[in-house]
């Protein structure tokens, strides 16, 4: 049995910021080629520098392969909090890490 059906690979939405970036890769098509793969991608701070988190999560969650969203959210209504409502209003299992605050975008601040 492929190793494949055992695990589930944790995405770095910084490397891949969109699905179609996952899925353009060839080891990601071999991947599904072979098996089912299973992922969780992981939004955390500083990505939402970089990209929309909220249309991130969205993208991926929208396959099959998507089992949960771990999302770096280090204190209510820090910048990921609109992914975490997101997954709560639609069902999406989530995990959390981290335990320190946010910093705010825009001056640099803790949020706590």
């Amino acid at each position: 049995m492929p190793a494949l059906e055992w695990c589930v690979w944790k995405i770095d939405t910084e490397f891949y910021p969109t699905v179609q970036d996952l899925e353009s890769e060839a080891w990601w098509q071999d991947a599904v080629q072979t098996g089912k793969p299973l992922y969780i991608p992981v939004i955390e701070p500083p990505a939402y520098r970089f990209s929309d988190p909220l249309a991130v999560a969205k993208g991926f969650a929208s396959r099959p392969y998507c089992v949960a969203l771990e999302v770096g959210l280090r204190g209510a209504g820090g910048p990921l909090q609109e992914v975490v409502n997101y997954a709560a209003e639609n069902g999406i299992s989530m995990g959390f890490f981290a335990a320190l605050g946010d910093i705010h975008p825009e001056d640099g601040k803790p949020m706590m």
